[in-house]
């Protein structure tokens, strides 16, 4: 049985080749509504799609396993500069209020209180309110 450790951001797992290929086959369709790309014995080229051999061969399981750690590694990689656009895309909103007199740091706080479920604000302000007058503060 083959297993596989993979290390990163202070942890390290070890899991089975089997386990990663049963994972791997329960998982959603991509956003387009495809499934990932066909997995091949070959890692190195992600394009060619091969046959894989008999399902008994250990060395095949091992490129599969691989193949799709590196798919799922780049599906974040891609994610993640779709992230930095869009944070730098906000940079520019908020230089833009900056740029016209609007006071960035209640802004974000506005947003923030946006984003709270109705009444979750108010009860927050009621109990600030109420440490404050226990504090002297108002």
């Amino acid at each position: 049985m083959t297993t596989v450790t993979i290390s990163g951001g202070g942890q390290t797992i070890t899991t089975t080749v089997a386990a990663m290929v049963a994972a791997a086959d329960r998982l959603p369709p991509t956003r387009a509504g495809a499934r990932a790309p066909a997995r091949t014995s070959n890692p190195t080229s992600p394009r060619r799609s091969q046959p894989m051999a008999g399902p008994d061969t250990t060395e095949d399981k091992g490129s599969i396993a691989a193949q799709e750690l590196r798919l799922f590694v780049e599906r974040v990689e891609r994610l993640r500069e779709e992230i930095k656009g869009l944070n730098d895309d906000v940079s520019e909103v908020y230089k833009e209020m900056k740029g016209r007199g609007y006071d960035i740091k209640i802004v974000k706080k506005l947003l923030t209180i946006r984003q709270k479920k109705k009444g979750e604000h108010e009860e927050e302000s009621l109990i600030l309110e109420t440490y404050m007058s226990a504090l002297g503060m108002i």
